[in-house]
Parts: C-alpha cells; sequence; structure tokens
C-alpha cells in the first residue's frame, strides 16, 4: 500500500533496464496515488525507453504541471525529446532546467545526454563533467546505466568521468 515503495522499485526496475516492469510498478503507484509525479516521471522514462514517446512526453508534462518546481522533471522532459530526435527543444528544457536551479546537476545531466544522442562527445563530456562536479555519485551512477551513453561509452574521456579515480 507504498506509493514510494512502488515508485521506488518502478525506478530500480527502469535501471535494470526492465521497462515493462517499471510502468506495472508505477500503475500500482497510481491505484493509491493517481497523481503522484514521481511515478509519473518514472513512467516518461520507460515510454521513452521504450519508443513511445507522445505518452512520455504527456506523462511527464503531468508530472511538471503537478510539481512545476521540481527541476528534475523539466530535465528529463529534455532527455524524453532528445530520444525522440527534437534535440532543439531539448536542449531548450535543460538549459530551463539549469536557469530554474543552476546549482542541481540535471539540467547539465540533461544536456549530456541530448548531446550524446547527436554524437557531439566534446559537449557530452563538457556537461556531464558539470552534473559530476555537483553530484558525483548520482551522475556517475546514472550514467553508467544510463542507453543514452552507449555511443561514448568507450571513449576514454567517458570512462575517465566514471571510475572512481575522479571523485
Amino acid at each position: 500500500e507504498s506509493v514510494d515503495a512502488w515508485v521506488h522499485r518502478g525506478t530500480t526496475l527502469l535501471h535494470l533496464e526492465r521497462y515493462e516492469e517499471a510502468l506495472t510498478s508505477c500503475d500500482r503507484a497510481f491505484k493509491i496515488d493517481s497523481k503522484n509525479h514521481q511515478a509519473l516521471n518514472t513512467q516518461a522514462l520507460a515510454l521513452s525507453l521504450l519508443n513511445n514517446f507522445d505518452k512520455a512526453i504527456t506523462a511527464i508534462d503531468e508530472a511538471i504541471n503537478l510539481e512545476p518546481k521540481e527541476v528534475l522533471h523539466r530535465a528529463n522532459r529534455g532527455i524524453i525529446l532528445a530520444r525522440a530526435g527534437r534535440y532543439t527543444e531539448a536542449l531548450a528544457d535543460c538549459e530551463q532546467a539549469i536557469k530554474q536551479d543552476p546549482k542541481h546537476e540535471s539540467g547539465y545531466y540533461g544536456k549530456a545526454c541530448c548531446y550524446a544522442l547527436q554524437g557531439d562527445i566534446g559537449q557530452a563530456i563538457d556537461n556531464l563533467q558539470k552534473a559530476i562536479d555537483i553530484a558525483p555519485r548520482r551522475s556517475r551512477n546514472e550514467a553508467k546505466h544510463n542507453p543514452d551513453f552507449d555511443s561514448i561509452r568507450d571513449d576514454e574521456r567517458f570512462r575517465a568521468l566514471m571510475s572512481l579515480a575522479s571523485f
């Protein structure tokens, strides 16, 4: 009966690349709290990784409407748009997240995802470094498993950022 437990389960399954199961956990969370912005955020990310971009954007927009001050949702909207190939809009959302809270890593992390998906390794590395400077453990953890970085995973600069020695 704990909405938080179902949301955390969904997030964990998302990280394990078990996207359908993550969606099922989000559905269970919605049965308890139909307006849970964290479940909507997780649902949106899972949907985007399943290439269901229209539903993903609808879910993240609803999360933003419910919790407009949550900078992570705006940055995740940018990531979802980048996955859909809408890079100009994606970068604008990430910039808005940075403007909303320049001390939060998510806007820079989102920009790193956008640039990695476009094949701009230099910009991806620069923005990922900024995210790591703000929140090292969380940013590295996310980047290690995020498929958005698959195209640059073998780059020596990316590997250097992921190493524990740079903590």
